[in-house]
C-alpha cells in the first residue's frame, strides 16, 4: 500500500492548479520520496485537501495555518521553500515558462 500511496502522494503534489506549488510541493515530495512512511503520506494527504492558494501562504509563512494543518511534515515544508536552492528552482522554471514576476515565491516570505 505505501508504495502505490507514495506515487499518489507525489502526482497529486506535482498537479496542485499552479506552478509555484507545482514545483515547492512536488519537489518536496520528490526530496523525501523514500523516507515517505505512512504517517508522513497521511499528514502530507491532509495537508494537499487544503485549498491550494491558503496551503500556498502556509508555506510561505505569509499565513498561519489552522491548528488541524499543523504537522512536522508543514513545518519540513515550508524548510524546504525557504532554502536557497528552491528559491533558485523556482526562478529557473518560472523564468522558462514567461512566469517570473507574478510577485509569489519563497522570496515573498516576509513581504518582500
Amino acid at each position: 500500500m505505501t508504495d502505490a500511496a507514495r506515487k499518489r502522494l507525489l502526482y497529486r503534489a506535482t498537479h496542485r492548479g499552479f506552478k509555484e506549488a507545482d514545483i515547492i510541493i512536488g519537489g518536496y515530495v520528490r526530496h523525501i520520496y523514500a523516507q515517505l512512511d505512512q504517517s508522513r503520506i497521511e499528514q502530507m494527504e491532509h495537508l494537499l485537501t487544503a485549498p491550494e492558494q491558503d496551503l500556498y501562504q502556509w508555506i510561505l509563512g505569509k499565513k498561519p495555518a489552522p491548528a488541524e494543518f499543523r504537522s512536522p511534515s508543514l513545518e519540513a515544508l515550508q524548510n524546504y521553500a525557504a532554502s536557497p536552492a528552491v528559491a533558485k528552482e523556482l526562478k529557473t522554471r518560472l523564468s522558462h515558462s514567461g512566469e517570473l514576476g507574478r510577485g509569489i515565491g519563497p522570496g515573498d516570505r516576509t513581504g518582500g
